[in-house]
């Protein structure tokens, strides 16, 4: 009874030593990867390329504005009596709201033009992250570039269809359910059930299940070489995790602790927003460490067990 006992306590032992030793080896061999790769600078690459789109982005959004003030007459004499109520009548002040007057009558005059030119640099620009990821993949998964400047550059394009595609499936169902809930709210018996609470949880999931099938994509099949399906899976989950648990975790502490609102005033979005952008690049380049760093250990042990079956 008491060899059972001992027998059993070596065993629990020495397999929590090896788990102990397995998860310290591969902690190190994460850690190697990420000064390998050089984790900052593929970040800051992947940040700088998200930036650079939103310049398109500003002047579509220009050009949809101009074509809301010029089909009513109403809204540029309007938006002139409010710049009127905020601007006090000294020069200065004359001088900006004839400014940005201007401004108003150029985005109306050259709506389409703007249109134009903003979704062809959207496209440059967005074909140019898709370009900056890929290289990152690359770095990370140890493969070298095989496709030409002109293939990559269609392959960017579909990718940005695909993106495309699941951001507005992922509005059209927030709008479906929310809808529904709203249709579902009116009859007693299911509030009872607690539906309408259950259905507010769905949108929340819907962009997680969506946001995880667009990483698994990018992980997947964005490097010209096609890494492991077990590297992807893994590079996903810890992407989609640390992502939902970092947002969550952010968005608390602006809301309760953050001074940056009160210091930096109506400029606070733009410092969240690129804190956002360039933690949301390092989760990415850290979770296709973690795949590739998986996919290595888990190779390099099926490699030992058949050497030692020989």
């Amino acid at each position: 009874m008491s060899d059972s006992f001992f027998t059993r306590w070596y065993r629990r032992t020495r397999s929590t030593f090896r788990f102990l030793r397995a998860a310290t080896l591969f902690i190190r061999t994460v850690w190697k990867r990420m000064a390998e790769v050089d984790i900052l600078l593929l970040a800051s690459a992947i940040s700088f390329s998200i930036l650079l789109t939103m310049i398109p982005v500003l002047i579509i959004f220009a050009a949809f504005v101009g074509i809301i003030l010029h089909g009513s007459e109403v809204s540029v004499p309007e938006f002139a009596k409010v710049l009127d109520a905020i601007f006090p009548a000294q020069p200065f002040a004359t001088s900006i709201k004839d400014s940005i007057m201007q401004v108003v009558a150029d985005m109306i005059a050259y709506r389409t033009s703007l249109g134009i030119v903003g979704f062809g640099a959207l496209l440059v620009t967005a074909s140019f992250v898709f370009d900056i990821l890929r290289t990152a993949l690359h770095r990370i998964y140890r493969i070298k570039r095989r496709r030409g400047v002109i293939v990559s550059f269609v392959h960017d394009l579909g990718f940005l269809f695909l993106a495309f595609i699941l951001l507005l499936i992922a509005n059209l169902s927030i709008w479906v359910v929310g809808f529904l809930g709203h249709q579902l709210a009116q009859y007693q018996a299911l509030q009872s059930l607690f539906i309408p609470e259950f259905l507010q949880t769905i949108p929340t999931g819907l962009v997680i299940i969506l946001t995880a099938v667009l990483f698994y994509i990018v992980y997947g099949h964005l490097a010209d070489t096609k890494p492991p399906s077990s590297a992807a899976v893994v590079s996903t989950i810890t992407m989609t995790v640390l992502w939902v648990i970092s947002g969550k975790v952010f968005g608390v502490y602006l809301r309760s602790y953050s001074l940056i609102g009160s210091v930096y005033g109506p400029y606070a979005f733009l410092l969240v927003l690129l804190l956002w952008v360039y933690y949301s690049s390092v989760i990415f380049v850290f979770g296709g460490i973690i795949g590739e760093v998986y996919w290595e250990t888990v190779h390099r042990r099926e490699s030992e067990g058949s050497r030692a079956a020989l």
